[in-house]
């Protein structure tokens, strides 16, 4: 399976991210120098980059995420590792994240035909989302949306049973959201550990 990076990695060319990325770069030395022992001081490190780093991505105009988001669906789409995968995973925008909505309709567009999967949060662990098979874009436009204005498809097949698509073994692209990315693709995610590996 190949993991790719995405979200504010698609704003990685301005002044702006490359002094975040510089933060990010020192927070990422300062956990890595820890051990990996999530202390108290780190998680509250990372909470501090993350509030700063939403506040400077909520200053962003919409048509420029909508511009740079463009840009990096096109840079996806050229990649060996899209070309060649059958069944994608990827989550949903919020709008101040890259903007999925062009990587959805080239997966669904794609020729040979792609599969594709979207996240399902069931509870507040880590572990209570599971990818939810979506069939098509019209079966995605009919989704309710949540909280966030995001599509949530429904985790039931017609049997009434949970269906986890992670389970088939048949995801060979993940697009995961984050909050920062540096330059070799370390991510600050929004903290909730669902995309934790």
């Amino acid at each position: 399976m190949f993991c790719l990076a995405t979200s504010t990695a698609v704003f990685a060319k301005s002044t702006l991210c490359r002094f975040l990325e510089r933060k990010l770069l020192h927070l990422l030395a300062f956990v890595a120098g820890a051990l990996g022992n999530m202390s108290a001081e780190i998680i509250n490190k990372k909470t501090c980059m993350r509030h700063g780093i939403k506040r400077v991505l909520r200053s962003l105009s919409r048509e420029y995420i909508e511009r740079e988001s463009a840009s990096c669906c096109q840079r996806l789409v050229s990649l060996c590792a899209y070309r060649e995968s059958r069944y994608v995973c990827t989550y949903l925008s919020m709008p101040t994240e890259l903007q999925t909505k062009p990587i959805v309709e080239s997966v669904f567009n794609y020729t040979p035909p792609k599969s594709m999967c979207i996240p399902k949060v069931l509870g507040v662990n880590s572990e209570d989302m599971i990818m939810v098979d979506m069939p098509s874009l019209d079966a995605l436009n009919s989704c309710e949306k949540n909280k966030w204005e995001i599509p949530e498809p429904p985790h039931f097949d017609s049997e009434g049973k949970v269906v986890d698509a992670t389970l088939s073994g048949m995801i060979d692209l993940v697009i995961v959201p984050g909050v920062a990315f540096d330059s070799v693709g370390h991510r600050l995610g929004h903290g909730k550990g669902y995309y934790g590996m």
